[in-house]
């Protein structure tokens, strides 16, 4: 595929401008994480720039036709910041640097960051070494509680809330993402379960197990709306 677009007033771009506007590094952030063929072809590889390496074209012209090829249901995944891992290591471990996460579930069509802490003790802790795995706890729990001023939370201590979680820090991480069909109406969501998660406790009770919420667990949390010590 050569053209993009076309029309008797519109100058005819050709993939290599898009490839110039877009940077060419941009495409070796882009891969796929869900389309059909994969059942088909098991050793198809999903990251877009190594699969037309194996084509032998032009990794725009590979995207783009892929597209047009009948899977435009195939899910696009793009790291658009934070891709520099060397870079991000002295951030994370930067004394004045806050690991967390905004969105509170915004755009969830289209991504889910609530694995973030979970990933931070597998990956960044047990796989890279940059951060020992009680940094990490820290780095999710107290630090994060003085930094907000959340009164009796992020430490565990006579008197205040026993939010815990439980897991094997072996295997602890976040899954591949995958989509469900679980919200209103039907709609979907992108979920990465967790892995070695082997339970959750809010308030001291029991909310979630092995196999996953726990519908029976009542309603133990509490609308945090005071900050300060």
């Amino acid at each position: 595929m050569n053209l993009i677009v076309q029309g008797p007033d519109l100058p005819t771009p050709t993939l290599k401008t898009l490839a110039k506007l877009a940077g060419a590094a941009a495409i070796e952030a882009i891969s796929l994480t869900a389309f059909r063929l994969r059942a088909a072809d098991p050793g198809r590889r999903d990251d877009v720039a190594a699969m037309a390496r194996t084509k032998g074209v032009d990794p725009f012209d590979w995207f783009l036709d892929f597209g047009l090829d009948g899977e435009l249901d195939a899910m696009v995944d793009c790291k658009l910041f934070n891709t520099d891992e060397e870079a991000l290591s002295r951030l994370i471990r930067h004394p004045h640097a806050q690991v967390t996460l905004s969105d509170a579930g915004a755009h969830l069509a289209f991504l889910c960051d609530a694995g973030f802490g979970l990933h931070l003790f597998g990956h960044w802790s047990r796989e890279r070494g940059d951060l020992t795995l009680e940094q990490a706890v820290q780095a999710v729990t107290s630090k994060p509680a003085d930094l907000y001023r959340m009164k009796d939370r992020g430490r565990l201590a006579p008197g205040t809330w026993a939010d815990l979680i439980l897991f094997d820090p072996a295997t602890v991480g976040r899954g591949p993402k995958r989509r469900v069909w679980d919200l209103p109406g039907g709609a979907s969501r992108v979920d990465t379960p967790a892995v070695g998660l082997h339970g959750v406790w809010v308030n001291g009770v029991r909310a979630v197990d092995e196999k996953g919420p726990i519908a029976d667990c009542g309603r133990p949390g509490k609308l945090m709306r005071e900050f300060g010590r």
